[in-house]
């Protein structure tokens, strides 16, 4: 019997174990696998030739490195919309527009809740640990937040008559999808 050590620079959590494990147990010459992931290596004691495992773990690496991939864009594009927003909280803040129609913020946000709730109910119940369903839960939490910040800012226009409630808990909101963005970027490397 041989061993042969890979080092497997992507692998960081379980989820990855796995994922190699499925991927290297269809190999007859594959007899036991060592993961030691805080030194993120790995002993296949096999016999044979090692060349179709590599390939193996080659590809594993790169769907690993891919959604890491995802889940940095992920980051980016949240952080992104999180600077849209404080804009048009500052555009709005800074010219004369009038009173946001609550109804519609209400309505809308009350169906996007819902949405959201469900989403993120799914997400969590496959308890993935991979980056990018951990930025999807990420990304889901924040539009959950944006939704209840929404419905709260059209309540309060009602009562108060005025955009400034819609314009605090703006603000608000979107300095928890810039946190969120953060996060996902953390999760991301």
């Amino acid at each position: 019997m041989n061993k042969t050590t890979f080092k497997i620079s992507k692998m960081d959590c379980p989820s990855e174990e796995q994922m190699i494990r499925m991927k290297l147990e269809a190999y007859a010459q594959v007899k036991h696998l060592d993961f030691d992931i805080p030194k993120r290596k790995l002993e296949v004691y096999h016999v044979d030739g090692i060349n179709a495992i590599q390939l193996s773990l080659f590809a594993v690496g790169g769907a690993i490195s891919r959604k890491k991939k995802v889940a940095k864009f992920s980051g980016y594009f949240q952080m992104a919309l999180a600077t849209l927003g404080f804009a048009e909280v500052l555009r709005r803040f800074f010219s004369n527009t009038e009173t946001p129609l609550f109804q519609w913020m209400i309505i809308v946000s009350i169906f996007a809740l819902v949405g959201n709730l469900i989403s993120l109910w799914l997400i969590n119940k496959t308890k993935s640990k991979e980056a990018h369903m951990q930025a999807s839960a990420i990304f889901t939490s924040n539009d959950i937040i944006v939704n209840g910040g929404v419905i709260l800012a059209g309540i309060l226009v009602y009562f108060l008559n005025s955009k400034w409630p819609d314009l605090v808990i703006g603000g608000i909101v979107f300095t928890f999808v810039m946190r969120g963005a953060i996060r996902i970027l953390k999760l991301s490397k």
